[in-house]
């Protein structure tokens, strides 16, 4: 009873935040749909003059279609698939259509992991395109009034490019082994395994909570750049640890032989 609970909690946490993200990304504010000239650009523009953070954090990619339709679009679309390759109903009364969501999951997954090394390589992430100034300044300030806090960050910075490549093989090694369970008709394995690959996955929606829950109203973008850094590593851990503890639950709740006829 309780792993059946656990596991229920789970599903609406997971749930919750795929809605948010699939929001996020297809309705605003959608980045994907903009460019230098077309009105949601524009709009996009107007829209992060009311925002306390750094409006490039938005605009940045509307001249970037390959980062736009290879990595954003495609999350989108991961976040609208997950909740149902995991719902249980779904899988027993349509497993046609569930193995369909099932491969764009695995199509979205691919193209996600991929663009992540377009988006590094064109210095797109929040450190290099959005905070390099801050960056720069934050060296120099640790260099002269050093600390463990101090130490401790700019550790995390100079890691972020490295830690997000680790975690982007993460999510593509647990979507590939989640496939080749299924292959082998080790369906419990199957599932488990993508349980893995969501909890890897949505630690982005994590990251975004922990940054709007520890937002200031007026903030300076130093502030900024060390809370996205802090939610970066706490967010994936927290991400994966919650998958590991539903996937701990789905084992301790499954009964009989893994294989299947």
């Amino acid at each position: 009873m309780r792993a059946q609970t656990a596991l229920a909690a789970a599903f609406c946490v997971m749930l919750a935040l795929c809605s948010m993200m699939a929001l996020w990304i297809i309705v605003l504010p959608s980045t994907f749909r903009a460019s230098p000239s077309n009105n949601h650009g524009k709009f996009l523009e107007h829209y992060m003059q009311l925002s306390p953070f750094r409006p490039s954090l938005i605009t940045k990619y509307k001249s970037h279609p390959a980062v736009q339709y290879l990595h954003i679009l495609p999350a989108g679309i991961w976040s609208l698939c997950v909740p149902l390759q995991l719902t249980p109903a779904l899988r027993k009364s349509r497993p046609k259509l569930h193995k369909l969501v099932g491969w764009a999951v695995v199509l979205c997954s691919v193209l996600m992991f991929l663009s992540v090394f377009i988006i590094q390589h064109r210095k797109l992430d929040f450190i290099d395109n959005d905070y390099a100034l801050e960056f720069a300044a934050f060296i120099e300030h640790a260099a002269a009034a050093p600390s463990l806090y101090n130490s401790t960050m700019l550790l995390a910075l100079r890691g972020v490019s490295c830690f997000t490549a680790l975690s982007a093989a993460w999510f593509l090694l647990s979507i590939i082994t989640a496939i080749r369970c299924v292959v082998r008709r080790d369906v419990r394995s199957h599932r488990i395994w993508m349980v893995r690959h969501v909890g890897s996955g949505i630690g982005v929606a994590v990251q975004r909570c922990y940054v709007l829950l520890t937002a200031r109203q007026a903030m300076s973008p130093t502030y900024q750049m060390l809370r996205f850094t802090e939610g970066i590593y706490i967010a994936f851990a927290l991400a994966v640890a919650g998958a590991e503890l539903a996937a701990r639950c789905m084992q301790q709740q499954s009964h009989g032989g893994n294989k299947v006829a």
